[in-house]
């Protein structure tokens, strides 16, 4: 292997894992708690050698959590295929749900960390991220147009009311909140309850 090529890798390797131990970190702790040598101690290299590769751990966090969106993203993009934008969503809602269960990690960054102003930084710069929230936005929009939903509130009114009561139950879920109530076996009939009740209530017909 080439000197170049085999130093490429290793600086990948060493990216990869210095992502990986800040994700756990913010999992495991409040983002603010986690600093540049608490990442650095994990992989076991110096404070000094993390900055060669990230200037900051706000870096380290908008990279973390653009590789969620991007993650989502190309679940959501396989069902562009579905002609039936009502039957888009309800499989756009499960794909979404098995998302958050299965990577809970990147789920916690992308949606439960307060970030405020880090927010108005870096949601214009996520082209995964809008091209996530666009596939709901362009599906209840379509199914407007064809007549089949409501048309009283904008799309994105719309859509952002469904996003955020099935946004709602998972983290319940997540947080072990929602299995005070029932058990952890009947998480999957009320993730598939909160997002047919959302979209039905939308629907021209619905009675």
């Amino acid at each position: 292997m080439a000197t170049g090529t085999r130093r490429a890798r290793e600086i990948e390797n060493l990216r990869r894992a210095i992502l990986d131990a800040a994700r756990e970190l913010f999992y495991e702790q409040d983002y603010r708690a986690v600093s540049m040598r608490k990442i650095a101690e994990k992989v076991e290299y110096s404070p000094a050698a993390i900055y060669r590769y990230f200037s900051d751990k706000e870096e380290i966090l908008f990279h973390l959590i653009d590789e969620g969106f991007q993650q989502l993203n190309s679940r959501f993009k396989e069902l562009e295929i579905i002609a039936d934008p009502v039957d888009r969503m309800r499989l756009g809602g499960k794909a979404y749900t098995e998302f958050a269960l299965t990577q809970p990690h990147y789920y916690r960054l992308m949606f439960q960390l307060e970030r405020n102003e880090m927010m108005a930084k870096y949601m214009p710069q996520c082209t995964n991220a809008n091209d996530a929230f666009g596939f709901v936005i362009h599906a209840m929009q379509e199914a407007m147009d064809k007549g089949i939903f409501k048309q009283d509130l904008p799309a994105v009114v719309v859509a952002a009311s469904i996003w955020a009561g099935l946004h709602g139950a998972i983290s319940l879920a997540l947080t072990g909140h929602l299995h005070i109530m029932m058990a952890a076996e009947h998480d999957a009939i009320l993730f598939e309850y909160v997002a047919e009740g959302l979209l039905r209530q939308n629907l021209v017909d619905a009675t």
